[in-house]
């Protein structure tokens, strides 16, 4: 059985580009980067923590399109 995790990424420059073009939902990613927590008040005033990774290598899996082969970006 296969798990499936989701979770919030922050990807900026070349990754975001990348991310951006070639990641698409259900697509393999492997990501590498520093675990972040935040907190912020929603429009009702309460209080959100909010965990994120934030990006420093992307890492296409999976079958290559015809287009591109798996990357280290």
């Amino acid at each position: 059985m296969v798990s499936t995790e989701w979770h919030t990424i922050i990807a900026w420059d070349r990754q975001a580009e990348i991310a951006e073009k070639y990641v698409q939902k259900g697509k393999e990613v492997a990501i590498s980067g520093r675990i972040t927590q935040r907190s912020y008040d929603d429009s009702e005033g309460q209080k959100k923590r909010v965990t994120e990774i934030r990006c420093s290598d992307l890492l296409l899996l999976g079958k290559p399109e015809a287009s591109i082969e798996s990357e280290v970006f």
